[in-house]
């Protein structure tokens, strides 16, 4: 699914730069690329003809916003009837703004690849050695792409200031592990016998610890515990799919309920408005939007009709949305029908629009 985000595009200069360095005749390295340019075109020569026929324009991203917006909610709770400037007029604007979130991300990257138990942190010594040794041209040529590759993904995400997410930095990871284990074997580890059968190095023992440090997360997540940032997860398994998600989608004990009604009670094409959407519209394929939040009444009517809304289902035990009962209740006068399923308020909104 990375390959698919429009951020993987950084990845073919980067490797194309790899295949000069790694090449020692220029006419292997124009082979190369050429062949790195016919792989990327069979891959994103597809993409560009569904855009193309669905969108207009040859390339087309849901999150494009990220790069016009200081935080992902000024766009999505509460980003309704707000107009976005483009991404250059908008950095253009709020330059120092934006320099600073780029410094945070950045920082926040770092700590979490090169500061972090379950990352690189006893790895870093290793790593530190290696990347000299690639530095004074003491590694092969081949092992230029991939440190680029690396660079380019971890830089890619750290400038898009708007989203954090550890994620983003797993190909990273992946990227520079042979480095910091051959960094181990290059300060002597691999060298350093120690007293055990079958022969086991210092290098064999500094993996295997590294290793180890890390299983708790592989038993736990293989065991069906995962964390949502620092919020330990339950999975939980519905319509036959085990799956997890944030603590409020897993441990909603109305979900099967609301999904039941959805399925019984709507249309495939009925728009779906809620405050969290997202499950919702994955067990039932019904489309779906956030409902945002700080809307005025005339503002709340406005994105029931704009964007043909059929069902606003509001649940009583969201704070940020539940002051909307009123004014929900208020277009019964505009043939707007009410439906109480647990904790939920369902409102029929076709009348607004139809």
């Amino acid at each position: 699914s990375y390959l698919a985000r429009p951020t993987a595009a950084v990845f073919v200069p980067a490797l194309a730069l790899g295949a000069l360095v790694a090449a020692r005749r220029r006419r292997e390295a124009l082979v190369k690329i050429a062949a790195l340019g016919m792989g990327a075109a069979l891959f994103a020569v597809p993409m560009a003809l569904y855009s193309m026929a669905t969108r207009g324009s040859p390339s087309y991203s849901g999150q494009s916003y990220l790069y016009a917006v200081l935080k992902t909610s000024d766009v999505q709770r509460n980003g309704y009837s707000v107009p976005l400037s483009s991404p250059i007029e908008f950095v253009s604007q709020n330059g120092p703004a934006v320099a600073q979130a780029i410094v945070e991300n950045v920082a926040d990257y770092a700590r979490l690849l090169f500061l972090d138990r379950e990352w690189l942190l006893l790895l870093v010594p290793g790593l530190a050695l290696a990347l000299v040794a690639f530095a004074r041209g003491r590694y092969p040529r081949p092992a230029a792409p991939m440190l680029l590759l690396a660079s380019a993904n971890f830089a890619i995400y750290a400038l898009t200031w708007a989203a954090y997410s550890e994620r983003y930095q797993l190909l990273t990871l992946l990227l520079l592990l042979p480095f910091a284990v051959d960094g181990l074997d290059r300060l002597g580890l691999g060298r350093l016998a120690l007293p055990a059968w079958p022969p086991f190095t210092a290098l064999h023992a500094a993996v295997l610890v590294v290793t180890l440090t890390w299983s708790a997360s592989f038993v736990r997540e293989y065991g069906g515990e995962l964390r949502y940032r620092d919020e330990p997860v339950r999975a939980r398994t519905d319509r036959g799919i085990r799956w997890t998600g944030p603590p409020r989608w897993v441990q909603d004990n109305e979900l099967s309920r609301m999904v039941d009604w959805i399925n019984a009670r709507t249309d495939r094409d009925d728009v779906l408005a809620h405050g969290q959407p997202w499950p919702l519209t994955f067990f039932t394929n019904r489309p779906a939007t956030l409902l945002p939040l700080k809307l005025s009444p005339e503002r709340l009517r406005s994105f029931l009709i704009e964007y043909r809304v059929a069902w606003a289902l509001l649940d009583s035990r969201d704070v940020d949305r539940r002051g909307y009962l009123p004014t929900l209740e208020g277009l019964s006068a505009e043939g707007v029908r009410m439906t109480t399923v647990g904790s939920h308020r369902i409102f029929d909104a076709r009348a607004l629009w139809r």
